[in-house]
């Protein structure tokens, strides 16, 4: 048994009245204001909180810091760095701790453990994204459901790879026609019914499941953003024809079952991304330019898979070096910008970048590899998140992969491992500061007459037998109201001149540096751009002219106050993050007392 967590999870005020995130347009909204997400991958989080002290310490030396202290240390730090959501595995990968022994039968220190991850998350004020199953690795991932199967064919080869094999399954790993035989298994999972119904119970155990810790079920509770379907399906055309086609109906009746536990939670498939053959803009697909298909042949069809009903918003990959791409820059801002057009145009919901790897090697963790290789490509998918929000875009935020968080292994660093220490945050801690500045001068377009948008239709509800629907109706019923009670609390605190708007002035001739509250400040520029928006004729992404609407300082890359205000440089939501320095209103940071009293 692990041992019992140091923390009591006492909630604050605004903690306990976390709204669930909802999605309203191709907006994520939390309350009435625009939830802009700055996140991280920690797929082992679940891992490292069932792992016990000894074996830790074995690698760690005398400090003998356990898992559950490292998964804390971790949130709490993402969350002083302005991160606010993290996402991780509904499974494990580890053959060693495994959550499901056999289908059905669930760990229940695994199951501990991943309760354990949520409520320290929310005790740091971070939300969580969980994807059901992985169709990589093996422990956790569809090849072990086939393998489980009643009704799919038996295995003629031996298992591939071994369990002790780290990291995901590549092509390269394997002869040409080990590939082959492979990809025709896994493309079962998505027909087959016994790994279908051995799926839908994981689901259903997953979101009825009772946190130890918090006393919630995990599809009641708001520190949960949502929920991934599958992390990054492939079902390959090339080996099964009708594959695209199999993994559109699996999409569809799993969202369809997803729904019929959960009407609250937002839901995306968890895919790359990859068009489809012969969509319009598959020449978008990493290779196409060349004339390569491997995309389109994944299976995977962005715009039809998430038009399936009870799919929430769009969310894409992005890993250039994985789809042996050049030039990394070029590639990654034309990638989100045709997924951007598309999701605001054909699918009409947000979209987020939820995976966006940079391999660094070798010697990963040297700071001049950084700063050369991998800030460039964070920086250039920075500036195209920053540059949707301050048009009012559909690009809702981005998912760097990933947090370095090896518990049993002392190597330096991972190709694509980031710590907090790296240059890489550097580019981190001005990104957030920027996005809370959108966030804060954002117009409060949510409507508290028409309910939000989940993804879930009425007939989802009317049509589901096997779980119950009037529970959940109930609890969506009340998790709306509660949204619209804070909403409009929201929009007469805005009014009322009571919310929180710290700008940075400088006094003195410059000598001194210091943040005041002027809430009159961001009543002014909300009713600017709440003006600027209803005169447009057009949606926002596409108004002209285009700076009418603008926040984008195209010189500095930052807020730019609409013409009939004056420029009031960043906005913040605390005395602290506006002192703060590199991140804050000013490099160095507020002057301090002793540093003025200098001067005199």
């Amino acid at each position: 048994m692990l041992s019992s967590p140091s923390s009591s999870y006492g909630k604050t005020t605004e903690q306990e009245n976390w709204p669930f995130i909802t999605v309203q347009g191709t907006n994520f909204m939390e309350g009435c204001r625009p939830f802009f997400v700055t996140g991280i991958n920690v797929d082992n989080l679940f891992e490292a909180a069932v792992s016990d002290v000894s074996r830790a310490a074995k690698y760690q030396g005398p400090e003998r810091i356990s898992g559950r202290d490292m998964v804390r240390n971790l949130l709490q730090t993402a969350s002083k760095k302005g991160l606010n959501v993290v996402r991780t595995w509904a499974h494990t990968t580890d053959p060693s701790h495994p959550l499901q022994d056999r289908p059905g039968e669930y760990a229940s220190d695994a199951f501990e453990a991943l309760d354990y991850v949520i409520a320290e998350a929310e005790a740091a004020g971070v939300r969580v994204q969980l994807s059901f199953v992985d169709m990589w690795r093996y422990r956790g991932g569809i090849a072990e459901f086939i393998d489980w199967s009643t009704t799919a064919p038996k295995r003629d080869v031996d298992r591939y790879p071994p369990l002790i094999v780290e990291g995901d399954v590549t092509p390269e790993m394997m002869t040409e026609e080990r590939q082959q035989y492979e990809n025709i298994r896994r493309a079962l999972f998505y027909s087959d019914p016994d790994a279908r119904a051995m799926y839908k119970a994981h689901v259903a155990a997953i979101l009825t499941h009772k946190n130890m810790f918090t006393g919630k079920i995990y599809r009641e509770d708001p520190t949960i953003f949502g929920f991934g379907l599958i992390n990054e399906p492939r079902c390959e055309v090339k080996d099964v024809p009708e594959c695209a086609d199999r993994l559109q109906r699996w999409i569809e009746e799993m969202a369809a079952h997803f729904r019929t536990y959960d009407t609250v939670h937002l839901l995306t498939v968890g895919e790359e991304g990859f068009y489809g053959l012969d969509d319009q803009s598959e020449i978008a697909n990493p290779g196409a330019a060349g004339g390569s298909r491997w995309a389109a042949e994944s299976g995977q069809d962005f715009i039809r898979n998430h038009q399936a009903a009870g799919i929430s918003y769009a969310a894409i990959h992005a890993w250039p070096d994985n789809w042996f791409l050049n030039d990394n820059g070029e590639f990654i801002t034309q990638w989100i910008e045709q997924h951007a057009q598309d999701a605001e145009k054909r699918l009409h919901m947000p979209l987020l970048l939820e995976e966006v790897g940079k391999k660094v090697e070798p010697a990963p963790g040297t700071p001049s590899q950084l700063k050369l290789i991998r800030d460039p490509v964070y920086k250039t998918v920075f500036r195209a998140v920053e540059h949707s929000m301050a048009l009012f875009g559909t690009l809702q935020g981005s998912m760097l992969w990933q947090m370095e968080f090896r518990l049993y292994d002392q190597s330096p660093s991972t190709p694509y491992g980031i710590k907090f220490e790296d240059s890489t945050f550097i580019l981190v801690d001005k990104h957030v500061a920027r996005v809370k500045t959108y966030a804060l001068t954002h117009p409060l377009v949510f409507d508290p007459l028409s309910p939000p948008d989940t993804g879930s239709p009425q007939n989802l509800l009317a049509s589901a037998s096997a779980v119950p629907v009037e529970k959940a109706a109930v609890e969506n019923n009340n998790a709306v109201e509660k949204h619209f009670s804070m909403c409009s609390a929201e929009k007469a605190a805005l009014q009322a001149e009571q919310s929180p708007c710290w700008v940075g002035k400088t006094v003195a001739l410059g000598w001194i540096r210091r943040c005041s509250n002027l809430p009159a400040v961001c009543k002014q520029i909300h009713t600017a751009f709440d003006e600027a928006v209803k005169t447009t004729t057009t949606t926002p992404t596409t108004a002209t002219p285009a700076a009418q609407i603008s926040r984008w300082d195209d010189t500095a890359g930052t807020l730019a106050a609409p013409s009939n205000v004056s420029s009031v440089g960043k906005i913040f939501g605390s005395k602290e993050e506006c002192c703060a320095a590199e991140s804050g209103a000013f490099a160095t940071g507020c002057s301090s007392f002793s540093s003025v009293s200098s001067l005199f």
